[in-house]
């Protein structure tokens, strides 16, 4: 009869100095190490259990599946990462008029490849680099998109912590500035906001609130990405809805029984 593995664990004290650690394997003998017997939790999790959690009973705030359509179960619908633009320098300023010279310049440089592009297999060798490219960016230049500066994409963005620059919000000049921002702050960022950010997979948790629309890195320390859970949506008449699903409102309702509580 096959018996079930079992797992023993031991680790030595995190303010040992490494003198002291050398000279423990040096001395140790195997027989006397106190191992203690692990038993793996049902998510298979076997170090740093903790003696109570409770986890899995708290709301989740967003989900891929709630995002999706796939489910109902979560506080939020939509959530977004920040905006990755691939040219903050371009994009970015703290002065509205620097920022338009600035876009008036690429899109110079910008329109005249588009009116002389060149093959998909020679652009890298043949673009002018004074702007910065990208794959994005090459794909619209071989889409001849041409780019139209437009005084009324000029909008605050949410920078860094407590930094607030100008921002041109369009999508042929950031890579990622998608259909979910444009959910959260209208085709051309003319709605303001109530925006809760945090920076997921981080090894240092921060989070902050905004009106604005807000940058990828905004928020970043120790890796991870910044992203934003909005206090409403907008559909593409531009409408406003509660961004607070149904079922949360429900779990709230029955949790505090009070049928009064709003969204």
């Amino acid at each position: 009869m096959t018996q079930k593995a079992q797992i023993f664990y031991f680790a030595l004290s995190d303010e040992m100095t490494k003198e002291e650690k050398l000279k423990w394997f040096k001395t140790i003998q195997f027989e006397d190490i106190p191992f203690i017997r692990l038993t793996p939790d049902k998510n298979h999790n076997w170090i740093n259990l903790a003696e109570e959690n409770d986890w899995e009973s708290l709301l989740p705030v967003g989900s891929k599946e709630v995002k999706a359509g796939k489910s109902k179960e979560a506080i939020f619908e939509l959530f977004s990462n920040g905006v990755v633009t691939a040219r903050d320098e371009w994009v970015y300023d703290f002065d509205q008029d620097n920022l338009l010279k600035k876009l008036a310049f690429f899109g110079q440089i910008y329109n005249y490849q588009v009116t002389n592009a060149p093959t998909k297999n020679a652009v890298d060798n043949s673009i002018d680099y004074q702007i910065k490219w990208s794959e994005s960016l090459k794909n619209s230049l071989y889409s001849k998109k041409r780019f139209n500066l437009d005084r009324s994409k000029l909008v605050f963005a949410f920078y860094k912590p407590f930094t607030k620059k100008y921002y041109y919000y369009d999508s042929l000049l950031s890579d990622r500035l998608t259909s979910h921002h444009f959910g959260i702050f209208g085709n051309h960022g003319e709605h303001l906001n109530r925006v809760i950010l945090f920076n997921n997979r981080s090894s240092i948790f921060k989070c902050l609130s905004t009106k604005h629309i807000y940058e990828f890195g905004s928020l970043l320390d120790g890796g991870g990405q910044t992203v934003g859970i909005p206090l409403y949506r907008h559909d593409k008449a531009g409408n406003r809805v509660d961004n607070i699903t149904h079922w949360a409102l429900n779990q709230f309702r029955t949790h505090y029984q009070d049928q009064t509580i709003s969204k």
